[in-house]
């Protein structure tokens, strides 16, 4: 909880009594600390313990955050002989995510091909590297028939795929999304963002101008 919530320190205080120490690597890896998660990796396994699905996880997000190609393959392609079982999807995800980002885009397309594509999976790409990836190759269709069937209830999909096929110029195509979200009656739940001020948290949504200071937070802005 402390981790996700942005409070590092707190989260080293609690784990610093724990005995499972897993949860701290992935706080780690959420804040792509990747100096510290590899240091708590290794010290795990010195010690030969608690190595698990779920430290790759975590491990391989870190990879992930900081675009560190040659270690994050290494680790994924020697997780079976130090845990014994196959790579998961969530494995996979860290994979695909890091390759893709950095540019690797058939690596990333392999992977693919032996796991599950999904919106999950993708979202976190930059809409460029999606415009790239699946536009002009064969997946374009994967994708968008998962969107458009599978999910179709889901907003989110609806909004990436527009926004993939904008940033391949393809407007047409990106304006014929957005007009069947609005016949399917799926409605676009708006971006929100928390921040904590002098312990006090303050919400804002797009376009937001409820806040009580919000003159002065664009003067500020500006």
């Amino acid at each position: 909880m402390y981790a996700e919530c942005g409070s590092i320190e707190d989260a080293r205080i609690v784990f610093n009594k724990m005995t499972a120490h897993n949860t701290m690597l992935a706080g780690y890896a959420i804040h792509g600390h990747a100096k510290e998660t590899l240091e708590h990796f290794g010290q795990k396994c010195q010690e030969a313990v608690g190595l698990d699905m779920v430290t790759f996880v975590s491990l391989l997000s870190a990879y992930s955050h900081v675009g560190l190609v040659d270690g994050g393959l290494h680790y994924f392609e020697s997780m079976g002989l130090v845990c014994g079982t196959s790579a998961t999807v969530e494995h996979y995800a860290c994979m695909v995510d890091l390759l893709g980002c950095a540019g690797y885009l058939q690596k990333a397309e392999d992977l693919i091909e032996t796991c599950l594509v999904s919106q999950t999976l993708l979202c976190g790409w930059p809409c460029s590297v999606l415009a790239e990836f699946m536009v002009t190759q064969r997946w374009e269709k994967v994708f968008a028939k998962q969107v458009l069937e599978s999910e179709a209830r889901n907003s989110s999909g609806y909004v990436l795929l527009s926004n993939i096929y904008a940033a391949a110029s393809k407007q047409h195509s990106s304006a014929k999304i957005k007009q069947l979200r609005l016949e399917r009656h799926v409605k676009k739940q708006p971006g929100r963002t928390w921040i904590e001020v002098n312990k006090q948290v303050y919400s804002f949504t797009v376009g937001d101008q409820e806040h009580p200071q919000i003159n002065g937070i664009h003067a500020e802005l500006e």
